[in-house]
């Protein structure tokens, strides 16, 4: 796997894929669930490159398959905590979070919605979070196949939370982000 960081559109390689020992190196893993904010974590040393590039809920981070070229992990560091090994290494453990986070960085104000579609309220949720964050945290609506007339309130919640409660909790069906030529859209299927 290939691993980047990358701060101001700035990438910094902290793991690839090649034989070369002085190649940078990070160990870690992902995790992954359906409509869950995915993680990945992982442990870096002062020698790799991205060490001190580091900045939690600023600094993205790119997982890729050098064998696919696909995409197993997007998102941005959550948090970074310097530690020591047992013999005394100096290193750093990051835990970061998938694209799906970003809607926790967002809350819906008071609003109610009569005879709405599914798709429309999700516009309207979508829409209020794009208008609260960075450009770089922007969603846009991709798919979706999941048709109903619905009756909702919004209270004072997180983004996330609200899409949750509203649509997956109560209607079913999986949320994917899915990036394709640099745009970030959200599929409810």
């Amino acid at each position: 796997y290939d691993v980047k960081l990358i701060n101001n559109n700035i990438e910094t390689y902290i793991n690839v894929t090649s034989t070369d020992r002085n190649a940078p190196r990070v160990t870690g893993s992902i995790k992954q669930g359906i409509n869950t904010i995915d993680s990945f974590t992982f442990d870096i040393f002062p020698n790799n490159p991205g060490y001190t590039k580091i900045n939690p809920l600023k600094t993205f981070v790119e997982v890729e398959n050098s064998l696919t070229g696909r995409s197993e992990f997007i998102g941005r560091v959550l948090i970074a905590k310097p530690s020591l090994t047992s013999s005394g290494e100096l290193k750093m453990s990051v835990i970061c979070e998938s694209e799906l986070g970003f809607l926790m960085d967002s809350s819906v104000t008071y609003a109610e919605y009569h005879d709405i579609s599914v798709k429309d309220y999700l516009k309207k949720l979508i829409s209020n979070h794009n208008s609260q964050v960075d450009e770089e945290k922007h969603f846009k609506i991709g798919k979706v196949d999941i048709e109903s007339n619905l009756y909702r309130f919004w209270g004072y919640d997180k983004t996330f939370d609200t899409l949750k409660e509203d649509l997956l909790d109560k209607l079913g069906g999986e949320l994917r982000v899915r990036n394709e030529n640099g745009i970030r859209y959200l599929d409810y299927l």
